[in-house]
């Protein structure tokens, strides 16, 4: 079952957060297109597309790319992208370090 961008953006959100939680950082939008564009091989994307991901106007073009950016901030693309399982890869155990809520 597939919920759209709003979904999407929504489970991106989280995914960013729970990431700044975990490493204690925060996770701006340049550093978001380097390592997309570095785990993919693509081009670089500019930080106003990532800013658009992020805002439910847009989501990535292809799976590559939307791979890539799960794997960056260590969720199942399949979550990421379509909400499908559990948002996973390491993220349920920091969960208790504060409110991940998009």
């Amino acid at each position: 079952m597939t919920d759209g961008i709003r979904g999407f953006n929504k489970r991106l959100r989280k995914a960013r957060k729970a990431y700044e939680l975990k490493y204690d950082c925060d996770l701006d939008l340049d550093v978001i297109a380097a390592k997309v564009a570095e785990v993919s091989g693509a081009k670089k994307r500019d930080t106003t597309t990532i800013g658009r991901w992020l805002k439910k106007s847009a989501r990535p073009r292809t799976w590559e790319e939307a791979q890539a950016l799960a794997e960056v901030l260590e969720v199942w693309a399949g979550w990421l992208m379509f909400g499908e399982g559990e948002m996973g890869r390491g993220i349920s155990d920091i969960r208790a370090a504060g409110d991940i809520s998009a």
